[in-house]
């Protein structure tokens, strides 16, 4: 009778529930994030439609090339500014907004395809958790069947358990890829 091999890894970038990163990318933020100052935002370039593609500041976008220094070529004249504490110009990507319920910067690193950011944590996304009845996340182990904050209030509306306060790496033969909640890995947004 033939065996069959089962190759464990510990490397979260094999995994097949890995998110796909850009060859030769850098940026340790998600793909829909760039990094300044040592925290995610959601990329210039998308916030206005491309005018502005450059990030000189939490709050400000600028109309010059995006890159590591480009703020230092930006003056006033040519940049937007959009102050704010989660909004404005200082929030996370789409994608982050979506998952965590929030549009404050993250930080650096990516959850893995089945796992949605919540409060700086990774867990295994409640839609999968609770078969599509309760796909939001209100807390480490409660999914809410609303997306609106306001009706998540509603103790009706929530399932709790603390079977959901996991993350999305188990089964997948990656030692690598956490089983419980964690905090983003950069090695997931990054190829270098």
């Amino acid at each position: 009778m033939p065996t069959t091999t089962t190759t464990t890894t510990d490397d979260p970038e094999e995994s097949a529930l890995a998110p796909e990163v850009a060859k030769n990318d850098k940026d340790p933020c998600s793909s829909d994030q760039e990094l300044h100052g040592g925290l995610c935002y959601a990329k210039c370039a998308t916030l206005t439609a491309g005018s502005h593609p450059c990030r000189s500041s939490a709050w400000s976008c600028c109309a010059v090339a995006a890159g590591p220094n480009c703020g230092e070529q930006a003056g006033l004249e040519n940049c937007w500014v959009h102050p704010g504490f989660c909004f404005g110009y200082a929030v996370s990507g789409h994608d982050e907004v979506t998952e965590q319920g929030t549009n404050c910067p993250t930080a650096v690193g990516d959850c893995l395809n089945n796992e949605e950011m919540f409060m700086e944590q990774c867990y295994k996304k409640c839609s999968i958790l609770t078969q599509g009845t309760h796909n939001y996340r209100t807390g480490a182990a409660t999914c809410c069947s609303k997306q609106s904050h306001f009706e998540c209030l509603w103790p009706g509306n929530l399932k709790t358990d603390q079977m959901y306060n996991i993350g999305g790496g188990a089964g997948d033969h990656n030692s690598g890829t956490p089983n419980e909640s964690h905090p983003p890995m950069k090695s997931l947004a990054t190829s270098q």
